[in-house]
């Protein structure tokens, strides 16, 4: 678990230094008055300057930060700037972690290709089951189960047969419960088998034997194939999640059941890794590619301290025909700020409850 929570940690400070460092070239490249550049937030442990531009190491490893003279006040530097260079500034940021996330499914499809569900109706030769999740406490996790292997066959003593389709295996797990079987497993290491006894009763929602399977079919792609497929995931990625937030939201509204919906802080999406992880390197390079998905998306939303409240500020401005008060802007982006840090001090004690 701690190791989980240490690659969640390195994931979210590598997607937040992306995305200043999306904001950082965007302004060098307008020839902006960059002050700092940092690594981590302070109090600052070492700084080194090059040209007029001050790089950083901070104590605190929480991401990075850009400074940009006049960003924050009217009528000096960064505010003298045409607006439209102002602007793409602020969506280089965003702009960048989608490009994170294009280049991690690109490399998820040309190594190990991309997983996909299939339902039990599609006729696909190559789909196999795969354990996704192993209950504890069950005769799964006793069997030695674990997430990521694939079920090839199930059976009982000198009978064994192929499977891969999900109903067919519930149906024989169902039809021997109390009785012995044996699974044909696959695994990094090579093909196993493992025998089990499915419970003639069980907890609701852990099934007889206690694991979450799915069917899956991988593709792969040649090396020239793969940008293509991670371009083309990473835009369905990216209108599915709205989407999805927003029949979330909706039956929020209408006080109907969300299961399986939760927010989660650092300790969550640690849990949340541990899990993927065992998948394999593709599944949580794939995990990390849709979480740089959410912060282009999150980033993007006209809220203050986020960039898409300082586009939202700068359109303003271009509407009235003269700046916001600086004071004004700091109020709200200071406000939003202690917001957001509550909400996750309290999601992350919501996480702490649950794992102790």
């Amino acid at each position: 678990m701690l190791t989980a929570i240490l690659i969640a940690l390195i994931s979210l400070v590598g997607l937040i230094v992306i995305h200043e460092l999306g904001h950082f070239l965007v302004a060098l490249a307008f020839k902006m008055p960059v002050e700092e550049f940092g690594l981590g937030l302070p109090p600052r442990l070492a700084s080194w300057k090059i040209g007029s531009v001050l790089f950083s190491l901070n104590l605190l490893p929480f991401g990075a930060f850009v400074r940009i003279q006049g960003e924050e006040k009217s009528g000096e530097g960064f505010s003298l700037f045409p607006a439209w260079q102002q602007a793409l500034v602020f969506v280089a940021g965003v702009a960048a972690n989608w490009l994170a996330a294009v280049v991690l499914f690109s490399l998820v499809a040309g190594v190990w290709g991309l997983p996909y569900g299939v339902s039990d109706q599609v006729v696909a030769s190559q789909a196999r089951l795969q354990v996704i999740g192993v209950a504890s406490g069950t005769p799964a996790e006793e069997a030695g189960l674990e997430a990521g292997d694939w079920l090839l066959g199930m059976g009982t003593a000198g009978e064994m047969r192929a499977v891969n389709h999900l109903q067919d295996f519930t149906d024989f797990i169902d039809q021997h419960r109390g009785e012995e079987v044996l699974l044909q497993v696959e695994r990094p290491a090579g093909e196993t088998t493992v025998s089990l006894i499915p419970r003639e009763s069980s907890p609701p929602g852990e099934g007889a034997i206690g694991i979450s399977f799915a069917r899956v079919a991988v593709e792969n792609y040649s090396w020239w194939q793969a940008p293509a497929a991670g371009f083309l995931v990473t835009v369905n990625q990216t209108v599915a999640i709205p989407l999805s937030l927003a029949t979330v939201v909706s039956q929020w509204f209408r006080h109907q059941p969300t299961p399986g919906v939760e927010l989660v802080g650092p300790i969550g999406l640690g849990q949340m890794i541990s899990q993927t992880l065992q998948l394999g390197w593709g599944y949580l390079l794939q995990f990390v590619a849709i979480i740089a998905v959410y912060l282009s998306l999150f980033n993007i939303l006209p809220l203050p301290a986020l960039d898409g409240g300082k586009l939202a500020f700068l359109a303003i401005e271009g509407i009235r025909r003269r700046p916001i008060s600086s004071k004004v802007k700091e109020n709200l982006s200071g406000a939003f700020f202690a917001f957001f840090i509550l909400l996750m001090i309290l999601i992350t004690l919501k996480d702490l409850k649950q794992l102790f």
